[in-house]
């Protein structure tokens, strides 16, 4: 049912000071999704050659499309009337600006239904899907367009199918293949109709190219660098290179050992080219949250953003070269940890704009009240911040989880996202879903840059005798660690410049943890 809504949901964020509405342009909050632990928790948005935008979500159970303006007005919907029990694929473009997703309706086993509309929501079809005989516990992954054709991704224990969907709704299978059930799949699909899929099986990272057209599985790469336990792989495509990382744990004397590996495949043969361990040796022995691997086409550099404990909570953004494992930087946005609330999704999203500049989007624990709120953060081409917006939805007292972020154009990124209920025993079993129209351009305009001045410089580094620091008038202690977290030095700090002796230090990488209003990391390295 297409509805033209002639009012808008919006709900002003009045904590906001109006320099800082500037920054947020405009907030749509929706309707409660009552039900839980998983279904429709991550919707996302597409936005049209026009500007319009629009969002899947799921209120009261129910799947909608939402379309919304420029500037935050919502212009129309389409309701599916059917009950949501379990999932749908992402919202993805025809040709044209068709739009179209897959969703599973009524109680298990339920029915499985293609949506298709053109770019004003008008229903182009609504159909049940045939699936092939004898197959059960279904779940959904994705929705493919190739040539003017639709194809669908899901797993059916104990295989992971790609199914090309016929004019009659049925299904022919194209390829399956073995993989764990748990753990879903990516996908990159490439020009030439094949499809690189990436999944887990057993204690390997498995990735496989399909080709579309002859329906045949072209090669097949497994990564296991016998490290440990694997706990996280990502993928992403640069020319003729795809380019992997995975988290993997080891266990030494009780303490756990993570390491992240990359790996460099060719996408005609899948051969290794190279693989190697990041050297994350300033986190030795501490859990690594692995949350973002993305590639900057504009300046050919690596971003990898994970959270950890050492030397303090904090996340952790690092710059790599596009031909090995080497560090070309490193940066630390401090944050304060939950002390209740349920982490649902990752902690940190790395978004990189038109112009190749990055956004770090980063969650972190305000107080009992507010939870965690989400923290925007614009860098410069040395990953040093220009300046901090403190995202929080006043009206819901909860946590805001991002799970999109969309170029709008060069200076407004749209974010899609949810937000648990505040209480924690139901966080899961009542979420809201919201859009936000963030200007990162007025980040960097904010003039209220003494009291977000976080520059702190130390020089020279690397050194071996002394070492210059200045810092902003708001810090007041200064902690120095080792890299396997010993305290090496503590000192309060009195003044905006001082020296720190080093001349007794051992060669290596040390840790700068600088507190007051702000906490913030630097890396020393004594030489």
């Amino acid at each position: 049912m297409k509805i033209i809504l002639r009012f808008l949901l919006m709900i002003a964020v009045t904590s906001f000071s109006q320099l800082n509405a500037q920054t947020l342009e405009w907030l749509n909050v929706f309707d409660t999704h009552s039900l839980g632990a998983g279904p429709g928790l991550h919707p996302n948005s597409l936005i049209d050659d026009n500007g319009k935008i629009t969002t899947t979500i799921i209120e009261n159970d129910t799947l909608k499309l939402y379309q919304t303006l420029e500037d935050g007005t919502i212009i129309g919907s389409y309701i599916t009337e059917k009950i949501i029990k379990e999932n749908h694929t992402p919202l993805i473009r025809k040709a044209e600006n068709e739009l179209a997703l897959v969703y599973q309706a009524n109680p298990y086993p339920g029915s499985y239904w293609l949506l298709h509309t053109d770019s004003d929501l008008d229903i182009i079809e609504e159909e049940m899907l045939e699936f092939p005989s004898g197959m059960s516990f279904i779940q959904i992954q994705n929705l493919i367009a190739y040539n003017e054709e639709f194809y669908l991704t899901f797993l059916s224990y104990p295989l992971h199918y790609l199914c090309k969907i016929n004019s009659d709704k049925t299904l022919s299978v194209i390829y399956s293949g073995s993989c764990e059930q748990g753990f879903g799949e990516d996908y990159i699909l490439l020009d030439n109709g094949n499809i690189i899929f990436s999944y887990k099986y057993g204690n390997e990272h498995i990735i496989r190219c399909v080709s579309i057209e002859n329906e045949t599985l072209v090669w097949e790469q497994s990564i296991d660098r016998n490290h440990g336990i694997l706990l996280d792989y990502k993928m992403f495509k640069a020319g003729n290179v795809l380019y992997t990382a995975g988290l993997e744990r080891d266990w030494v004397d009780g303490v756990a050992d993570d390491e992240l590996g990359i790996s460099h495949i060719d996408i005609d043969t899948g051969n290794i080219i190279f693989q190697a361990p990041v050297e994350l040796t300033y986190c030795s022995g501490c859990f690594i949250g692995f949350e973002n691997f993305v590639y900057n086409t504009i300046n050919d550099k690596i971003y990898i953003s994970y959270s950890s404990g050492f030397p303090q909570p904090a996340v952790s953004l690092v710059e790599l070269n596009n031909t090995s494992e080497d560090i070309l930087n490193q940066v630390y946005f401090p944050i304060e940890l939950e002390t209740e609330f349920f982490q649902f999704n990752k902690r940190s999203v790395v978004h990189i704009k038109p112009d190749g500049s990055l956004v770090i989007l980063y969650k972190s624990y305000k107080n009992a009240t507010e939870q965690m709120n989400l923290y925007i953060t614009p860098l410069n081409s040395q990953l040093e911040s220009l300046g901090t917006f403190e995202f929080h939805i006043q009206e819901l007292e909860s946590i805001e989880h991002p799970s999109e972020v969309l170029n709008y154009d060069n200076s407004r990124i749209l974010i899609t996202g949810i937000v648990p209920n505040e209480n924690s025993s139901i966080s899961l079993e009542q979420v809201e879903y919201f859009t936000v129209m963030i200007n990162t351009d007025e980040i960097l305009s904010m003039d209220n840059r003494t009291d977000t001045d976080f520059t702190i410089k130390v020089f020279p580094n690397p050194a071996n005798e002394k070492v210059n620091i200045s810092v902003p008038e708001n810090m007041s202690e200064l902690i120095v660690y080792d890299i396997l977290g010993k305290i090496i030095h503590k000192e309060e700090i009195n003044q905006k410049e001082f020296t720190l002796d080093i001349a007794s230090y051992q060669k290596g990488i040390y840790l700068l943890a600088f507190s007051g209003n702000h906490k913030i990391v630097k890396k020393l390295i004594v030489n």
